[in-house]
């Protein structure tokens, strides 16, 4: 019983301890200001609001950012979030886990969105048409125009054999002479047997 009396203290401070570093870590908040504001805001390939914005994000590194608002060009560039000092390993092991203090990180971006330069207006059903049918004629025109090409190397290829015809008729193909048995009367000179 003395024992458990003892190391009792010990156990609640360390579970003490171990709940308030849980509520330790460093805060990422990632701000994005525009000029004109509601501006959607994407983060590489999700939406993740609009301006003004802080979104707390968990990783740093090279990411894409994209703005987009209507009756303004989109802006979409790639950024780096820079990992601070106190979150490389191994220092954030302790200013991260061990140290009853909680960093915060803001990275801001202020984005001043250009007004679009023309009115985007559907293009002009007769000239599409009429580019849709030029198109379609430049390529019956290629079509033709290969055609033709491939009948003039067929042709070329016929007047090839034709001429090779010409040089060696087609016949039988004639077998050399028969090389005689070798005679035995002649001496082996080699030494060798036969």
């Amino acid at each position: 019983m003395h024992r458990i009396l003892r190391v009792l203290p010990s156990i609640c401070a360390l579970a003490l301890l171990t709940l308030g570093l849980s509520a330790c870590g460093a805060k990422r908040i990632l701000v994005v200001e525009s000029t004109p504001s509601e501006a959607l805001v994407r983060l590489d390939e999700e939406i993740i609001g609009v301006t003004p914005l802080e979104f707390p994000f968990e990783h740093y590194g090279d990411r894409r950012l994209s703005l987009y608002l209507d009756g303004y060009d989109t802006w979409s560039e790639p950024i780096e979030l820079k990992t601070p000092w106190y979150s490389r390993f191994p220092l954030d092991l302790v200013t991260e886990v061990l140290l009853p203090i909680r960093p915060v990180t803001r990275p801001t971006f202020h984005i001043h969105l250009s007004p679009m330069s023309e009115e985007v207006t559907l293009p002009d059903i007769e000239n599409f048409a009429d580019e849709a049918h030029a198109l379609h004629l430049s390529e019956r025109e290629l079509g033709a125009a290969y055609q033709a090409e491939l009948e003039r190397i067929a042709a070329e290829e016929a007047a090839a054999a034709e001429a090779l015809n010409e040089v060696a008729p087609p016949g039988p193909i004639d077998t050399p002479p028969e090389v005689p048995a070798p005679d035995d009367s002649v001496p082996n000179r080699g030494g060798g047997p036969r």
